[in-house]
């Protein structure tokens, strides 16, 4: 038997092995589908709580490095962690048995893009050139923000791999054996290991206890996995490191539209302010799979 216990229900009335929990009753039905779809999204879950603990980490020296990281590798793991978070969240919208939760998608969304100058907005995506240029022209203020580059020699990451099963991330450069560079590519290549078992292969229709949407929800994920790598690698060997944020940018904003918010530009930004930004968000997203 195989099911799911966690932390679903918004008057937080659920308890470890209630019977006859929605979620509960649809892992017993035993479906290939559904154990797939939720096991992929606790693998998900457990990469944002392993980014979210090397956030909290003190950072390891490195012998090598002449300057300063900038964002700092315990800053980039903190963005990805709450880009993942909000990932997760979209997921679980998948399953009819999770209620939507704006108010708490919206405080991860404000956290998550607080460094790049932009927050949450009520109403639809505006379909105007305007908004897209006000988008743009954000992204070029932080683009010009001053952050760090580092230089190929020092350190770049590629992908490495015969196949798109084999995929991994490598450093290369001169700070390729530091520890904290080690580290750093550990928690990168768990996230391209989660989005590797996303596939697009064709799914089974009408499985119950699903949204029909559930397909495009994971791919929208798969998607936004590849753009928390981004975040993540910003800066390393190319200055060309910000084009991804507006892809970024929008791909959230497909997951907002039926809440009717979306993504516009922080008036309010001062650059510098991410250095300091925290979540805030202290909402339990706990899952656990028990498999027998």
């Amino acid at each position: 038997m195989s099911y799911v216990e966690g932390d679903y229900r918004p008057d937080g009335d659920n308890q470890p092995g209630r019977e006859g929990h929605p979620i509960v009753a649809l892992m017993e039905q035993g479906t290939p589908e559904v154990i797939e779809l939720v096991s992929v999204l606790y693998d998900t879950y457990t990469l944002q709580q392993s980014l979210r603990a090397a956030a909290d980490q003190p950072p390891q020296e490195m012998s090598t490095s002449p300057v300063h990281v900038d964002p700092s590798f315990t800053e980039r793991y903190r963005r990805a962690s709450l880009f993942v978070e909000a990932t997760v969240h979209i997921m679980r919208g998948s399953f009819i048995a999770y209620p939507e939760d704006p108010e708490y998608l919206g405080s991860v969304f404000n956290a998550a893009f607080a460094p790049y100058g932009y927050q949450v907005a009520e109403g639809k995506v505006p379909d105007t050139v305007e908004y897209r240029l006000q988008l743009n022209e954000q992204k070029n203020r932080y683009d010009n923000l001053g952050n760090v580059f580092i230089s190929g020699d020092k350190l770049e990451f590629y992908r490495v791999g015969e196949l798109w099963e084999d995929e991994r991330w490598e450093p290369v450069g001169q700070w390729q054996a530091e520890p904290e560079v080690e580290h750093f590519t550990q928690e990168l290549n768990k996230v391209r290991t989660v989005l590797r078992r996303i596939s697009y292969k064709d799914r089974a229709e009408g499985v119950s206890g699903l949204h029909l949407d559930y397909e495009e929800q994971y791919r929208l994920a798969r998607r936004l996995l590849m753009e928390t790598e981004n975040a993540m690698t910003e800066g390393f060997g190319s200055k060309e490191y910000c084009r991804w944020l507006i892809s970024l940018v929008n791909h959230f904003n497909i997951a907002l539209d039926d809440l009717d918010m979306h993504i516009d530009v922080n008036p309010g930004w001062q650059p510098g302010q991410y250095r300091t930004s925290e979540t805030g968000v202290k909402y339990n997203i706990k899952i656990y799979i028990v498999i027998k």
